[in-house]
């Protein structure tokens, strides 16, 4: 496991990364409202509650 104790590193920094990458995207102001978003009815209610 020790030779690839860097790869699993930079794996879990990789997929965190373009996890959050991936939700300031959806939760864009030219996507947050879009219909076709499967995320738009739970930022709408999100939105709701401020």
């Amino acid at each position: 496991m020790r030779p690839l104790a860097p790869f699993i590193a930079a794996s879990t920094i990789t997929f965190y990364l373009v996890g959050q990458m991936q939700e300031l995207g959806v939760r864009s102001e030219a996507y947050a409202k879009d219909p076709k978003n499967p995320y738009a009815a739970q930022i709408a209610r999100e939105e709701s509650h401020h």
